[in-house]
């Protein structure tokens, strides 16, 4: 019980990670996939939505910012998932 409370806040810190990759995931997703019309539409819009019309304005640039933050937030996953099992390894060998 008590190694769980130890490791409760990487936990924590993994979910919000896991939850930032999804976002990038949807966002790039998302971004990419509407048509000419809808850009337009966006571009008509609220101040949001000109924003993310701004955004497809350079494509390339965009597409590297998300893959990019995308990147940087699955290897901070990783690094701390490796962290929490190295961790949980050596409480296994003293217990």
């Amino acid at each position: 019980m008590t190694l769980l409370i130890e490791s409760a806040p990487w936990l924590l810190a993994m979910g919000l990670l896991l939850f930032g990759s999804a976002f990038f995931s949807s966002s790039e997703a998302a971004l990419f996939y509407l048509n000419r019309q809808e850009r337009r539409r966006l571009a008509s819009g609220n101040r949001a939505q000109r924003m993310a019309a701004r955004l497809l304005d350079e494509p390339d640039r965009l597409l590297s910012a998300v893959l990019f933050w995308n990147l940087v937030t699955n290897i901070s996953y990783f690094t701390i998932a490796s962290i929490v099992s190295i961790g949980l390894e050596t409480a296994g060998r003293l217990a």
